[in-house]
C-alpha cells in the first residue's frame, strides 16, 4: 500500500531534450496518484516543453541563465528564496531526474 502522497515534485533542470525524455513520467505518476498535485521544476529553456502537459499542477521555472548574468550576492538571495519556497511546499515526494548537486540541494 502507497503512502499517502498529495504533493509531487519533479526536477528535471537541463538539457531539453531530456526533459522531453522525461514527459512519461509525469504521466505515469499522474496514474499512480490521480489527486496529488504534481509539479516539475526545469530551468527557462525547458518551460514550454511540460508547461500545457496536462497532467502537472504547476511549473516552476529557475532562471539559471538570467541569473548567470546576476551579480553573486544578488543571486545567492535568489536561490534562497527559491529554496526556501520550494522548502515551504512541503513535498510528500521529490523526483530528482537530473541527479546534479544543484539539483540534489534543491
Amino acid at each position: 500500500m502507497l503512502p499517502q502522497i498529495q504533493k509531487i515534485l519533479i526536477i528535471k533542470l537541463r538539457a531539453i531534450g531530456d526533459v522531453v525524455l522525461a514527459t512519461p513520467v509525469i504521466e505515469n505518476l499522474r496514474a499512480a496518484f490521480p489527486e496529488a498535485t504534481i509539479d516539475f521544476l526545469t530551468e527557462t529553456p525547458s518551460v514550454p516543453i511540460v508547461e500545457e502537459n496536462p497532467h502537472l499542477s504547476h511549473v516552476l521555472e529557475y532562471p539559471r541563465q538570467r541569473l548567470e548574468k546576476t551579480a553573486s550576492q544578488k543571486r545567492l538571495i535568489f536561490d534562497g528564496r527559491f529554496l526556501t519556497g520550494l522548502r515551504k511546499a512541503s513535498y510528500d515526494l521529490v523526483l530528482d531526474l537530473f541527479g546534479n548537486p544543484r539539483s540534489a540541494f534543491m
